[in-house]
């Protein structure tokens, strides 16, 4: 029996963290982890044998376009295209941003001054979070094009998977199968004293070699400590500003309901009291990552708030 380790940093990366992620499942060098996990996720007959990685910032076409940042991009040896990310925070409006990223491969795929009909490769958009997303007991959801009227999947081009973490609560003696040792793995491998003899093989021998810390350099080590620090500053953040969302909504809400008199004004002042109570708390969660020198478009991704939004906080 494998055990975990109640300290803050154990004997590997947490795979959970931005540098983790990037480094373990994002570079060439270990581009066969990222493959086996790609496989095992979208279980199919035609298995990717390679990847290419492709640059992870993408500009809109013109400079008023807003830019995207995506935590993994690449290209596969079925010509299929992904956008791999890691969200340990609950954001607002996720799936939307998902949509939105989603179209910066579709348009590098327009062949631009010559004649194209159209025709798509395929996309995934895989997001790995560590929040649930659905209320449900799902933990895995597939989210493609189907016709309402018959439930019938129309197209193959765009497709987005959600792994939920919270929602994988398998022991280490119940894992069924290669998914499974995969999914304990993103949740448990920070707190780790030892790789799990269930969890064996070339592919996960790699990972935990790749992963242990005493293998990383003093330089990757610092960075590897800022992004631990990071990552919990922002979930501490957002869950603080949820809480003072929902307590500052609901003031607001019955001062300006009492004041009303009425069923409707009632109603009125609490969903503006929600609104302009969450909207303060995600501009004090701004304030508190610029203070931490985090770019302007990490912060974007993490509250919601445009661009400008933040920049008129400084």
């Amino acid at each position: 029996m494998n055990k975990e380790t109640n300290s803050t940093k154990g004997r590997y990366m947490d795979l959970l963290t931005d540098f983790a992620f990037k480094t373990l499942l994002g570079q060439d060098r270990n581009k066969a982890l990222l493959i086996d996990f790609l496989n095992v996720l979208i279980d199919r007959p035609d298995k990717i044998t390679d990847i290419q990685y492709l640059p992870t910032e993408h500009l809109g076409r013109t400079e008023k376009d807003r830019k995207a940042i995506f935590d993994i991009h690449c290209v596969t040896s079925n010509q299929e295209w992904y956008i791999i990310e890691m969200q340990v925070a609950r954001q607002e409006h996720f799936l939307d941003r998902c949509l939105f990223y989603s179209t910066f491969p579709i348009q590098k795929q327009a062949k631009r001054g010559k004649k194209w009909n159209y025709k798509l490769e395929t996309l995934y958009h895989v997001a790995i979070l560590n929040f649930k997303y659905f209320d449900d007991e799902y933990y895995i959801s597939h989210l493609s094009l189907h016709r309402e009227e018959t439930k019938a999947k129309v197209s193959s081009t765009q497709n987005i998977i959600i792994v939920e973490l919270p929602g994988f609560k398998k022991r280490l003696q119940e894992l069924e199968n290669r998914l499974d040792q995969w999914l304990y793995c993103f949740k448990h491998l920070g707190r780790l004293e030892k790789q799990p003899e269930e969890i064996s093989g070339k592919i996960f021998n790699q990972l935990y070699t790749a992963a242990e810390l005493n293998n990383l350099t003093p330089e990757d080590m610092e960075l590897y400590d800022k992004s631990l620090v990071r990552d919990r500053e922002v979930i501490n953040m957002m869950d603080y500003s949820r809480k003072e969302g929902r307590a500052e909504g609901r003031m607001k809400g019955r001062m300006e309901g009492r004041i009303e008199g009425e069923r409707v004004g009632r109603t009125a002042g609490r969903m503006e009291g929600r609104m302009e109570g969450r909207m303060e708390s995600l501009e004090l969660v701004a304030k508190k990552l610029l203070d931490l020198h985090f770019p302007v478009t990490e912060i974007a991704q993490a509250t919601g708030l445009t661009p400008k939004q933040i920049r008129s906080l400084q």
